[in-house]
């Protein structure tokens, strides 16, 4: 393994961890915005995948902190609105 692919797989894997972390609060968070009937897990693990994505965009637009929890809080609210149970 090269030094480029070491240091993408340690940034991908800090952004993970930040995630599931994040992703705990963040996806509680979107379920009292979206007043959402799911399970708690499947909104924890919404807001783990909003929050992924959310990082992603941040990065991608070189966005700071604080527009970077709004790109997560809005992943795991549209994730949450596209898994709504009807």
């Amino acid at each position: 393994m090269d030094v480029i692919s070491t240091v993408t797989i340690g940034v991908l894997l800090l952004r993970l961890l930040k995630s599931v972390i994040s992703g705990l609060i963040i996806g509680s968070l979107a379920r009292w915005i979206m007043h959402s009937s799911g399970s708690f897990l499947k909104n924890v693990l919404l807001g783990i995948a909003g929050a992924f994505v959310g990082g992603i965009a941040a990065d991608w637009l070189s966005a700071g902190w604080f527009l970077s929890v709004l790109l997560d809080i809005g992943g795991a609210c549209a994730l949450i609105a596209l898994f709504r149970q009807k």
